[in-house]
């Protein structure tokens, strides 16, 4: 097998439509005022919008997470009119489990998630807020 081909297939490719939802995600995303936090979002109609696929969100939470400032990094995607999947990703010492756990969810030191009933202005404060104070 010819590894540099695989590589590019593998990791190095990506749809039209998933280009343009990173580029929304990234478009949406809410930076704390300190750097500290970063939380982006996709909705449900952006899918269809942008050519996208659900799968397409796999690794959007990082573009938040890979900012050199950022501590605690939150990806919202809807998955119902009132219900949203959170994702929460960490670093070095914030613990996101206890986060998620808060939300009835559960994961690991510095990944783990949630699903949080409520349109997207509430999910999006409430975890923002109990994020805050883990910092």
């Amino acid at each position: 097998a010819e590894i540099t081909k695989l590589t590019e297939v593998i990791y190095k490719q990506r749809s039209l439509g998933a280009t343009r939802l990173i580029g929304r995600a990234i478009d949406r995303m809410r930076l704390s005022e300190d750097g500290r936090m970063a939380q982006l979002y996709v909705l449900q109609s952006d899918y269809d919008e942008l050519g996208a696929v659900k799968s397409d969100c796999d690794e959007l939470i990082n573009y938040a997470r890979e900012i050199k400032t950022v501590e605690i990094a939150m990806f919202l995607r809807q998955v119902a009119q009132e219900k949203f999947k959170v994702s929460f990703r960490s670093k070095k010492y914030v613990d996101v489990s206890s986060l998620a756990v808060a939300f009835g969810g559960g994961g690991h030191k510095y990944a783990a998630g949630c699903t949080v009933d409520g349109n997207l202005e509430k999910v999006s404060r409430q975890i923002w807020e109990a994020a805050e104070k883990l910092l």
